[in-house]
């Protein structure tokens, strides 16, 4: 069974992703355009979670089943069209998500909550 997650901003705007492949929607679903996964070294990720606060901004949690390593949240200023690694403290890996404003997100683990101020 496929892992699927989707983030609707608005009418037209929208990302999907399903097994690690990344889509977005300009046009409220008309059609679909392909974006750059998100790679760990040079394994392709599949998205646990995802979300979207404007056209530009949003993060994504990992599915970390198979991977070994701690992982952590990655944010987008573009759209999807590339991701930056947020690293926490100790390389804590993440687990889940939940975005406030588009400044201030919670993530957190097994152990932990952690607040996250975004300028």
């Amino acid at each position: 069974m496929g892992i699927n997650q989707c983030s609707i901003l608005d009418a037209n705007y929208g990302w999907w992703t399903v097994e690690g492949d990344l889509f977005r929607t300009t046009n409220g679903g008309e059609t679909w355009c392909k974006l750059p996964p998100i790679r760990l070294g040079k394994d392709l990720m599949r998205i646990h979670e995802l979300h979207f606060v404007s056209r530009m901004l949003g993060w994504a949690v990992l599915n970390g089943m198979g991977v070994s390593a701690e992982l952590p949240i990655f944010e987008t200023h573009n759209g999807g069209q590339s991701w930056s690694p947020i690293k926490l403290p100790g390389g804590t890996g993440v687990y889940g998500m939940s975005v406030i404003f588009e400044s201030v997100i919670f993530v957190w683990n097994n152990e932990r909550l952690y607040r996250l101020i975004r300028d």
